[in-house]
């Protein structure tokens, strides 16, 4: 099933989603912040360097980095795959 993502290209704009959220998922490059059944999502590399470390401080209680992503239709499967 598709899904939508909304993209938001200010560091102002991530604040205002971002204070509200109770997790902030770095995925690098992207920040991405689930809320009230919307995502949103920031491409780090659209900001200046300062801007990325005001992000990193402001909120990192918050964000929780996530190496990869996995694909897989069941927990079985997944654990297979890990576990191989």
């Amino acid at each position: 099933m598709p899904k939508e993502f909304l993209e938001l290209t200010s560091l102002d704009a991530l604040i205002k989603v971002a204070e509200e959220a109770k997790v902030i998922v770095r995925m690098d490059p992207l920040i991405i912040v689930p809320l009230f059944g919307l995502t949103f999502f920031l491409d780090l590399r659209k900001l200046r360097e300062d801007e990325v470390k005001e992000i990193f401080t402001k909120f990192r209680e918050k964000i929780v980095l996530v190496n990869s992503i996995v694909m897989e239709d069941s927990i079985i499967n997944l654990v297979k795959k890990v576990m191989s």
